[in-house]
């Protein structure tokens, strides 16, 4: 189980609600939609990023509609309650929701094949601006409670607003002394994730040290930094979608942007044949490179017209499209998408 997932399904586990400074029992409306996000959460969860079927994804949009009605309904009675508005902002931005892609793959052959898949994916884009506003308000009416500021600071993050989150996360551990130990792990995790959105790989490995330092056993905080480690050893160096665009426009170089899926054969076949030869490798140099996992930003895939995974854009540094490579290639081929897209700048820069 992710660990965010795992310390929000803890957090669940208390069935309180902040009125004031005072915790109270939950009334049947909140805990109606504390359990709904919560068998949301643990559906997701349980399919580990594969395939759902029709029922699980009917099953997943249903279960956020009625804790939305039961939140909202409750909400609207009782503004000031803190955690009507957290359900709410919880609900719109983490719960699991149907995605449906379009796989392609190409085979050594030169055939290709397309596979429709629906999965189950944390986030809604296009409900940032709603969910932040709960959760905004729910911080706000009760300041002290830490678990509110990093829902918050999460969902930011959530919404392409990492520099916003990182800002909020290093006020807030200032009062890492008021902290669990729990508390102090996912804030520690959320400053690394942070960083790492906007391109600071020392920062990023600063805060998932801490994360190891508190729980040594921490699977996904030791593989990142084995892998910023590797980094240094000659791997391509991949940014998040934001920290890149900034990074293309300000060193005035082409962009890589590889749109991909974690449950896509194709996509870590690509990672694993393709993306560790040394000579893609040495002309990666050349690109900023991006990885964007599609499920995750839908808007993002939606905006550069990606219909199915794996799929590498290569844009001017203004974000203009020069070309792209729909499914695997085995290495020569990708290398030669990769020379035929710097010749608009009169090819590759001597060293």
């Amino acid at each position: 189980m992710r660990p965010v997932v795992a310390a929000l399904l803890m957090a669940m586990c208390c069935p309180v609600a902040c009125i004031g400074d005072v915790e109270t029992p939950l009334p049947a409306e909140l805990q109606a939609a504390q359990d709904a996000l919560s068998q949301n959460l643990a559906l997701g969860e349980s399919l580990a990023g594969g395939p759902a079927t029709a029922e699980q994804a009917a099953e997943a949009e249903k279960l956020i509609q009625d804790g939305l009605a039961a939140a909202r309904s409750y909400a609207s009675e009782q503004p000031e309650v803190a955690e009507a508005h957290h359900l709410i902002g919880m609900l719109l931005l983490f719960a699991y929701r149907p995605v449906v892609s379009t796989v392609t793959t190409t085979d050594d052959d030169g055939s290709t094949s397309e596979v429709t898949i629906t999965s189950l994916r944390r986030g809604g884009e296009m409900y940032c601006e709603e969910g932040l506003t709960e959760l905004r308000a729910a911080k706000t009416l009760v300041p002290k409670d830490i678990q509110y500021q990093l829902d918050y600071a999460e969902g930011l993050q959530a919404c392409g607003q990492a520099q916003r989150s990182g800002n909020l996360l290093t006020a807030l551990w200032l009062r890492a002394a008021e902290m669990t130990a729990t508390e102090k792990t996912r804030a520690a995790r959320l400053l690394a994730l942070a960083a790492r959105q906007q391109g600071q790989p020392h920062e990023e490995a600063r805060w998932l040290r801490e994360v190891v330092s508190n729980d040594p056993q921490d699977e996904e905080a030791n593989r990142r930094l084995a892998e910023l480690r590797a980094s240094t050893r000659g791997t391509i160096a991949w940014l998040d979608y934001e920290a890149g665009m900034r990074s293309a426009q300000q060193q005035r170089r082409p962009v890589m942007i590889d749109f991909m899926a974690s449950w896509c054969h194709w996509c870590k076949k690509l990672d694993r044949e393709v993306y560790t030869s040394p000579e893609v490798i040495a002309l990666s140099q050349e690109f900023v490179c991006v990885k964007v996992d599609g499920d995750r930003r839908p808007g993002l895939a939606r905006k550069h017209r990606v219909s199915g995974y794996p799929t590498i854009l290569f844009l001017g540094p203004k974000g203009q499209e020069l070309s792209r490579v729909r499914g695997y290639e085995p290495t020569q081929a990708f290398l030669s998408d990769m020379r035929k897209a710097l010749r608009p700048r009169g090819g590759i820069r001597q060293r």
